[in-house]
């Protein structure tokens, strides 16, 4: 069953080493509800306002989808620091697109591969800071 298989992940996840985290969609309250029995941490990404790596302000554009992402201040260049976010642009169309770019960019900058990726720069210009 999912939610059993779901609960284990969880589990296998919570409390572990230090720098771990259990990753979520803060948009799928069903991942947020199993999210909530881990023991570590738990960070969110997503559309919604609660989410720690979070877009706002979608446009689809040529290009594919611009958008502001607000994110850890430690995570985001000096320039964007005051303000909380930065623009960004994820060459693939849709919001669910977008939320795998949070997700991608939000596992990356947290381990140690972010001293191997220059800020908001993944997979020569997937993800790129605009301002």
């Amino acid at each position: 069953d999912c939610n059993k298989r779901a609960a284990r992940t969880v589990k296998s996840c919570s409390g572990a080493t230090p720098g771990k985290a259990l990753w979520v969609n803060g948009d799928d309250e069903r991942a947020v509800r199993v999210a909530q029995r881990a023991e570590g941490d738990v960070l969110t990404y997503g559309l919604s306002a609660g989410c720690v790596w979070r877009a706002t302000d979608l446009k689809e554009s040529h290009e594919g989808c611009h958008f502001k992402l607000y994110a850890p201040q430690e995570h985001l260049p000096p320039s964007a620091q005051a303000r909380g976010w930065v623009e960004a642009l994820a060459p693939l169309s849709g919001a669910y697109n977008v939320q795998n770019t949070l997700a991608a960019l939000g596992v990356v900058l947290n381990t140690a591969m972010s001293k191997l990726v220059p800020t908001f720069v993944l997979a020569k210009n997937n993800v790129r800071q605009m301002t």
